[in-house]
């Protein structure tokens, strides 16, 4: 993307008078499913890196999966405050419409008050420091990062969220306290198409800031991912724990007690607020550790204009074959939308390409993609009485 000079200053084009919690934002769909923070307010000693491993099925072939995130030796890692400004930043991002990687997001005073926090001396320095650690992190991506618009995951890639930023901080006469809104941060180009590309999911700010702790906002964006269209999700507990980043580092010194002491608390709060119905831990198929079963409120439902046909079946053709990559099958899957109307089509073809989903990244599928969710569909329509 070609840069001018005056892409490097802000736009004033932002809404000051609302505030975050009056908006359903963005999320970026890799950083709500890895981590990409610390989740203590200060770093432990010696932690200069958060890693998660895994092995996923690509083509047939098993292949490692690597997410590493490093902090600089100066500013260190984002902690769990820190996506907190990011979640600000995707705000301010999405009001501008994501139209390129400049995001005017004005002074700290601003920001402050659009996060619902108090400008004082305190949050001020926190912000500074939020942005400092963000835009020296690194990413370090291996068969993990999802392109949306490859339909693939990258085999290897290193990059930034976030690239450079700058404040300019003037004072109008006389008003010393109040800085002109004078300052921007730039997303990275690669980090920025996948913005672009649509690879984002709603969050409800109003809910997020109401949560009480960095590791209780960090499940919501990540178990709100793994919600969309499914009743209830489960992981094996110490996978678990390395997925949400709840220690950087190894988890073997840790008994699964330990580990509930630290969540349950937020497990807890996400069930009060009526974020999920229930959790439990139960022992996995081998006996030999435990798994976490999480049940889901529902979400409200999306209204289709049932009028026009292709208001809902589009969509949901596009989301289909961005699961199965079966062009050919198309016929099929359209006749199978109008069989099903708008609420069966949402509520089985989703499940089904959950159930794939889930099937592909754990090698679980022995024939193609498209058979399996097809073999899928037809069996969750069978139990519910509707025969394809």
């Amino acid at each position: 993307m070609k840069e001018t000079k005056d892409q490097n200053k802000p736009k004033n084009n932002t809404k000051p008078e609302s505030s975050l919690e009056d908006q359903i934002s963005k999320d970026e769909m890799n950083l709500a499913e890895y981590p990409i923070t610390l989740l203590s307010r200060r770093a432990p000693k010696g932690i200069k890196t958060i890693e998660y491993t895994d092995w996923v099925t690509i083509e047939g072939q098993k292949k490692p999966l690597k997410w590493i995130v490093t902090g600089s030796d100066k500013f260190g890692l984002p902690l769990g405050g820190d996506q907190d400004v990011y979640i600000g930043i995707m705000e301010v991002w999405r009001e501008c419409g994501f139209k390129d990687t400049v995001i005017p997001i004005g002074s700290i005073y601003r920001m402050l008050k659009k996060m619902g926090l108090p400008d004082d001396k305190r949050n001020y320095d926190r912000f500074k420091s939020a942005i400092d650690r963000l835009t020296t992190m690194s990413i370090i991506s291996e068969n993990a990062f999802w392109d949306k618009e490859g339909q693939c995951y990258l085999s290897r890639r290193g990059f930034h969220i976030f690239d450079e930023y700058q404040f300019i901080e003037k004072y109008r006469k006389n008003e010393k306290t109040v800085p002109i809104p004078f300052g921007y941060i730039r997303a990275s180009e690669f980090f920025y198409q996948s913005v672009k590309n649509g690879y984002l999911k709603d969050i409800d700010l109003k809910f997020y800031l109401s949560l009480p702790t960095p590791l209780t906002k960090r499940l919501y964006r990540y178990l709100d991912k793994k919600r969309y269209r499914r009743e209830a999700f489960t992981m094996q507990l110490f996978k678990f724990a390395k997925k949400i980043g709840l220690m950087a580092g190894s988890l073997e010194k840790y008994y699964p007690s330990q580990l509930k002491q630290v969540l349950n608390p937020a497990f807890n709060d996400l069930q009060d607020k009526g974020f999920l119905k229930n959790y439990t831990y139960q022992k996995t198929s081998d006996g030999k550790s435990e798994k976490i079963l999480f049940v889901f409120n529902q979400l409200p439902q999306v209204a289709y204009h049932t009028e026009d046909e292709d208001h809902w079946t589009k969509p949901l053709i596009e989301d289909i074959l961005s699961v199965t990559g079966a062009d050919h099958s198309k016929a099929w899957y359209t006749k199978a939308i109008r069989i099903l109307g708008p609420e069966g089509s949402r509520s089985f073809i989703y499940l089904a390409l959950s159930l794939t989903r889930d099937a592909s990244h754990q090698g679980g599928i022995k024939t193609t993609k498209d058979q399996y969710f097809i073999s899928t569909l037809k069996r969750i329509c069978q139990e519910n009485g509707i025969f394809l």
